[in-house]
């Protein structure tokens, strides 16, 4: 997250699930998982899911802004 450095991103692909998603780590030790999107390439669904309770809201609301900015497929208009 810009101007954050307590936290960094991963992204990738579910090939099993048909879709994308997007990971939020914490990166002091322990090193944890945060937040989680997936985007459904099938269906064009979002999952979110929290695994730590002490996100800052902000920081809450700037991952899923990424999430769907960063996720779905780029189309050429």
């Amino acid at each position: 997250m810009q101007g954050d450095e307590r936290y960094e991103t991963a992204m990738g692909s579910d090939v099993h699930r048909d879709g994308m998603f997007l990971e939020l780590w914490e990166r002091n030790a322990p090193r944890e998982l945060a937040l989680w999107a997936f985007y459904s390439d099938a269906d064009g669904s979002f999952e979110f899911e929290r695994y730590r309770d002490d996100v800052p809201l902000e920081v809450e609301a700037w991952f899923h802004q990424e999430a769907r900015r960063r996720l779905p497929p780029m189309t050429d208009a």
